[in-house]
């Protein structure tokens, strides 16, 4: 079941390049990378890189706009541009940040 999320997590994931955003968690065992792309918004891979669960989390998101699960489509809730999250040991979650549509 784990490898099985996982492995959905990261193929949920764009073949783009990534960046580590350093201090995006509350915690140093788990790392946030960011994916942009040009018309699909920003993805996030978080991990938990811990041998062990990591409870409520707090995620400073590099950017403003509706949060999914890009593995699910689950709609996430987002504060303050922070989202909380737990994890249990080596769990990787994908996540969207959908771009705010511009007015013309």
């Amino acid at each position: 079941e784990y490898v099985r999320n996982f492995n959905t997590a990261f193929l949920s994931l764009p073949a783009l390049p990534s960046k580590v955003l350093p201090n995006a968690a509350s915690d140093p065992e788990v790392v946030v990378r960011a994916v942009q792309t040009e018309k699909h918004g920003t993805y996030l891979a978080v991990v938990n890189v811990g041998l062990t669960a990591k409870e409520q989390i707090t995620i400073r998101l590099p950017t403003q706009g509706r949060v999914t699960d890009a593995a699910t489509a689950e709609i996430l809730m987002c504060k303050d541009s922070e989202i909380t999250l737990s994890f249990y040991p080596c769990q990787l979650r994908s996540l969207r940040i959908h771009q705010q549509e511009k007015k013309p």
